[in-house]
């Protein structure tokens, strides 16, 4: 029985001392850094750009930045609460239509301007002021199917 000579070589490395943590290192600084099962890309700027549509699918979204920008031609979004923080909100829009079940506003201070008409049309309606109300208009008309009450210390008309 002769004995052949043998060279042996390293032809793949089958195992690695951190097998759940691998680092791609691309041309331009850009990084693809994967851990556990997760993904980081990593890079000065990432733009995704595809031709037919974007989808994404997921139990959380975090998105985090010092300013951003959305723009949309049709933008339709839907969600099952809401709850919004915002230092100042400036809202400019040509038509506004709402339909809420139940609304209710609280303010510190409120200032409406309307320049035409200004329409309400409720099945009762109730104010209460703790301090003075005033009603000033050019005409005024009170009108009522039943009667009027007029209640107060003093009434002066004219």
């Amino acid at each position: 029985m002769s004995v052949l000579p043998c060279r042996q070589h390293v032809l793949a490395v089958l195992a690695r001392a951190e097998p759940a943590q691998a680092t791609l290192q691309l041309p331009g600084g850009a990084r693809l850094v994967t851990q556990e099962g997760s993904l980081r890309i990593e890079g000065r700027q990432i733009d995704i750009a595809a031709s037919a549509g974007l989808h994404a699918q997921m139990p959380q979204l975090t998105l985090e930045a010092t300013r951003g920008d959305l723009r949309f031609g049709h933008a339709n979004a839907s969600a099952g609460s809401f709850t919004g923080v915002i230092g100042e909100l400036q809202l400019f829009a040509r038509n506004l239509s709402t339909q809420v079940g139940r609304l209710v506003q609280k303010a510190r201070s409120s200032f409406r301007t309307v320049e035409e008409l200004d329409d309400l049309r409720a099945g009762r309606t109730r104010w209460e002021v703790e301090g003075h109300a005033q009603l000033h208009a050019r005409q005024a008309t009170l009108l009522a199917e039943g009667s009027v009450k007029i209640d107060g210390q003093r009434i002066d008309l004219g």
